[in-house]
């Protein structure tokens, strides 16, 4: 028979709190949709929001000119020739990269057994990540546009690299909102390995003593048979 391999694997709670359904993980879920449909409905103020974020910086890298935002508008380079204007619109918004974040994560309360505190963790940090992109993202349209007019300086800046930016950014959030929720899974998984080898006497070893003691028999056996035969 063949050895246990309980030495080997180590021994994993991955779920150490709640169960599927519960009712910390549905009110956690149901809360994130909620935010979800928000931001599809009613992004108006989202946009906003975000604008306000985003114009001390903006005036900053736009020759340290002045910079305001009015609702989803940002201008630069107040009080000079080159004063412009950037309007945040539903389909440049961070909310579009939120969205299936607040889905995902929300499905994973109500229909996992991760802890309700690590799936919040992972949104902070996912929605965190989005948000630093896309400001980034404003930031540099703002620059180029600043530094080189709308054409070329804005049709690149928002055409290509602030689709490129946009997409890299969204598949980086999710990456590290997964990574925080199963961090701590993966941490526990590798010291068990790592603290395998100590227990290996305790189990398999008989056995693996019982092979080896069966193996001089059956060479006797054989080398009996070789005799019987001449």
């Amino acid at each position: 028979m063949l050895p246990s391999l309980d030495y080997a694997l180590p021994e994993q709670d991955l779920a150490p709190k709640g169960a599927p359904g519960s009712a910390l993980g549905k009110t956690t879920g149901v809360i994130m949709y909620t935010f979800a449909i928000w931001m599809a409905v009613r992004n108006g103020t989202f946009r906003a929001l975000e604008a306000h974020m985003v114009t001390p910086l903006a005036g900053y890298v736009t020759g340290h000119h002045a910079a305001s935002s009015h609702k989803s508008v940002i201008f630069f380079a107040l009080n000079t020739p080159k004063a412009f204007g950037l309007q945040i619109t539903s389909e440049c918004t961070s909310a579009l990269l939120l969205i299936p974040l607040l889905v995902m994560m929300g499905s994973i309360a109500i229909f996992t057994r991760f802890p309700v505190p690590r799936v919040l963790a992972g949104l902070v940090v996912g929605a965190t990540l989005m948000l630093a992109v896309n400001v980034f993202r404003i930031i540099g349209i703002a620059w180029a546009t600043w530094q080189y007019g709308l054409d070329p300086g804005y049709r690149y800046s928002h055409v290509f690299v602030g689709s490129a930016c946009s997409l890299v950014g969204f598949v980086g959030s999710i990456m590290a909102a997964l990574w925080v929720l199963v961090w701590r899974d993966r941490k526990s998984s590798s010291s068990g390995l790592a603290a395998a080898p100590s227990g290996v006497g305790a189990g398999p070893a008989p056995a693996h003593r019982a092979a080896d003691g069966d193996r001089p028999r059956v060479q006797v056996s054989r080398r009996a048979g070789a005799r019987h035969r001449r």
